[in-house]
Parts: C-alpha cells; structure tokens; sequence
C-alpha cells in the first residue's frame, strides 16, 4: 500500500489582520489584546471582530438566496482533493469565450483562477460556463467575482445557484500554473453564509 508523500505545502491564504482589504461596506478585521502577559495580567487574550466575507473565505447559497445551504451543509468532500490553477491574463472581464480557450482537463472539477490582471472579474457568462461545466468548487485570488461596484452580483449568483463552492480572496501570486492537492476547510460556523479559510495546496504529491 503505497503511502501520501508531500514534498512541499503553499499556504495560499492571505493574512487576516486590521490591514486587509475587504469588500466596500464591509467591516475591516479587528484584532485587538484584551488581556496582556506583559501587563501583568495571567494569560493572554485576544478579541476578533470581522465579516465573514474577510479574508480568504468561501461564500454559501444562504449568502444571496433565502433558502441557500449554509456553512454547515457544505460537504467537506468537495474542498478537498485535486485541483488544477489556470491563469487569467486577458482583457477584463473573464467570459464564456476565454474559458473556453483555456486549457482545463476535463477530469478536474476544483479550478483556481490566477489573474494576472488587478482588479480582474468574471461575467455571467463565464461564471455559467463553470457551473455546467461539472465544477464543483471555484477559486478566485481576487476581491470578488464581480466587480466592486455591482450591486445584483450576477457572476456569484450564477455559480451559488448551481452548488458551486466559491472561494475567494486567495493569494496564488506564488503558484504556478498546473496540477495540486487542495485543502480548503471552512469554520465549523453554525447559520452563517460564509466562513474564513485556511487554504493550501499540496504540490509534487503522489
């Protein structure tokens, strides 16, 4: 019985602190001591306040849709296994036309986009393209799928009404474009339409 080897793990979370970038309205990160060795006190004690959008984190059906899964129905299964990373570096938006020049293996239904581009989002179409596609989780390293200023958030509908698991805010900045092993775990949150990740990928594993 041969045995998992992992050569080596790429953390492809950002950092969660009161410097990350959030989305426009959204509460930024809050870390604050409440209780100091330093100061004499007996431990120390940390308080965090944020959205649960911040950060790396996987968006839910219950964020846009009355009756949506929410964290405690995703089923784990679907975050973790083979992945394949493409990389965007086309005119934005990302739709249905350059997905279909990418050359995505048909066997992979985990896809992180890389963009190249700041500030890059996908449109409907595409976003369409990957939920018939056969994904079942979708990776983004930028703010959002769509576009700060969008209100009705067509791309994160089109992929949440159809199950795929949206992960967003990832950091591939070091990731080479190919084939990995991700793992993509959510907080065990209870009622809430979103949870932070802690995301890595495994690379050279067989």
């Amino acid at each position: 019985m041969s045995a998992l080897v992992i050569l080596k793990v790429i953390d492809i979370s950002l950092p969660l602190s009161p410097d990350t970038p959030v989305f426009p309205g959204d509460p930024p990160v809050g870390i604050e001591t409440m209780s100091l060795l330093s100061a004499g006190d007996t431990f120390r004690l940390t308080r965090i306040s944020m959205s649960a959008h911040a950060g790396t984190h996987i968006d839910t059906p219950s964020h846009l849709f009355v009756d949506g899964g929410e964290i405690e129905n995703i089923r784990l299964e679907d975050l973790i296994g083979p992945v394949y990373v493409i990389e965007f570096d086309g005119p934005r938006p990302l739709d249905e036309s350059a997905c279909k020049r990418m050359d995505i293996p048909s066997n992979f239904s985990r896809i992180l986009i890389k963009n190249k581009r700041p500030n890059a989002w996908m449109d409907e179409t595409a976003a369409e393209w990957f939920s018939v596609s056969g994904a079942k989780l979708l990776g983004w390293d930028g703010l959002s799928v769509d576009p700060p200023e969008s209100e009705k958030l067509p791309a994160h509908r089109a992929l949440l009404a159809r199950g795929v698991h949206l992960v967003e805010n990832l950091d591939l900045s070091q990731v080479t474009p190919g084939k990995y092993f991700l793992a993509c775990l959510p907080l065990k949150l209870m009622g809430s339409d979103a949870s932070p990740v802690r995301a890595v990928l495994l690379e050279d594993f067989v």
